[in-house]
Parts: structure tokens; C-alpha cells; sequence
């Protein structure tokens, strides 16, 4: 690998350590008005706020919530919509998730963080991955299943991949790799991602259809501890 390649590789490694903490800090320290948007939202079914120059607006619709923010003087923004499910509960209980992750799209310093819901990742074992790489696409679903079997390929945004990768992969003993995703380049492509309901109440993203190896933008090594936790190496 170049000298170039590593510099970027630590600095994507570094971005999205310091993205994945902001989701975390922002939701513990912004619980009470999370759960206070959540409910006005309900109730209203569209608020908008200000946050670091951005005008931020949700919108409420049958399945799911859209995300508007709009910097006037930058001349940049930002358009997404999100899967809940039907009921009061499901959005209830994945809003104050949603809250968090955007708003830290807007907090990161970078331009780029202004399209950080673009992006996504996969967790599979390296065997799955290099038998991928021999026919050129992915196509497992998940583990022991395949997008024939279920329809679409499961993803995690950022914050929830290890909490799949505990449900998933609990006393693994594998070598894993993470799949990094990125939903326009996929959408480009003629790949359908859409962001949908679990039967947790939380949103994850699903590819309907096989992945061409060359869409991955890259792939980090891993396995799980003793503990059940990923190890990203």
C-alpha cells in the first residue's frame, strides 16, 4: 500500500471513530429533548429548528420521517427518508436515533460529514468475502442466508453495527471484514438501497440486489472478543 493510500486510510479510520462518538455523546447528552422532539413530532408531524447555521426540518410521514437541511450562506444541504413502520411506537422509539445521527452529520467539521447518511456498512466473514471476490459480486443476505433467501442484502449505518454484529455473530470465532457502502454510488449503479423498519423498531439499510465487488469503496478486517464486542484490527 502507498504512502498516500495509508494517510487516507487512517484518516477515514479517524473520521469515522470521531463521527461514531459524536452519535453516542450527542444521544446521551440530548436524551430529554430527543424524547421532547419525539413527541412534538408525533403530535405536529413536521418541526424545524436551527443548528451551526443549518435550518433543520423532519417531517412525519405514514412509514417513516424525511430530514431537510439547508445552509443558505454555504449553499449546501442535505435531503433523506428514513423507514420506521406504521405505528406511534416504532417511530418512537427510532427517532431519538434519528436525531442523533443527524445532527452529527451537521456537527463534523468536514464537508463530507454533510453526506455521512450515505453511508453504510455490511458485516460478513472474510471467506464470504473472498469467495465473493472470485465470482466479482456479493450476495449473501447475512449469515446462512442468501439474497435469493431473503430478498435483500441486510446493512448497518455506523452506530448499529455492533449491536448486529453481537446478535449476528455472538462467540464468533471467524475472521470478519467490514464492508464499506456508499448508497449513491450503489443507487448509480442501478442498485436499489432503501432504509427500513426491523422488527426492533430501528431503521437499517437493505441492498436489493448482489453487490459488484468494485462498488465496495473498502473493506476493514475484524473478529469478535471473548466479550462478544467487534474488534475492527
Amino acid at each position: 500500500m502507498s504512502s498516500n493510500n495509508e494517510s487516507e486510510l487512517k484518516a477515514d479510520q479517524e473520521w469515522d471513530e470521531a463521527y461514531f462518538s459524536l452519535i453516542v455523546e450527542l444521544r446521551t447528552k440530548n436524551s430529554q429533548r430527543y424524547l421532547e422532539q419525539t413527541e412534538l413530532l408525533l403530535r405536529k408531524k413536521s418541526f424545524e429548528f436551527e443548528l451551526d447555521g443549518y435550518v433543520i426540518k423532519y417531517t412525519l410521514d405514514r412509514t417513516g420521517c424525511w430530514f431537510d437541511a439547508t445552509n443558505s450562506d454555504k449553499g449546501i444541504g442535505q435531503k433523506s427518508w428514513n423507514r420506521f413502520g406504521w405505528g406511534k411506537k416504532a417511530k418512537r422509539k427510532a427517532l431519538p436515533d434519528l436525531f442523533a445521527k443527524t445532527e452529527a452529520d451537521i456537527l463534523m467539521p468536514e464537508i463530507g460529514a454533510q453526506m455521512a447518511s450515505n453511508f453504510f456498512l455490511h458485516l460478513t466473514t472474510k471467506q464470504a468475502w473472498e469467495d465473493a471476490l472470485k465470482v466479482g459480486s456479493y450476495s449473501l443476505s447475512t449469515k446462512g442466508k442468501t439474497l435469493e433467501e431473503v430478498g435483500f442484502i441486510h446493512g448497518s449505518f455506523a452506530d448499529q453495527v455492533e449491536e448486529v454484529a453481537g446478535f449476528v455473530f455472538a462467540g464468533s470465532t471467524e475472521d470478519l471484514v467490514l464492508l464499506h457502502l456508499d448508497m449513491d454510488k450503489l443507487a448509480s449503479n442501478g442498485l436499489e438501497v432503501r432504509v427500513e423498519a426491523a422488527k426492533n423498531g430501528k431503521s437499517y439499510p437493505h441492498i436489493y440486489g448482489a453487490v459488484p465487488c468494485d462498488l465496495v469503496d473498502r473493506v476493514s478486517e475484524a473478529h469478535m472478543s471473548t466479550e462478544n464486542k467487534l474488534i475492527i484490527n
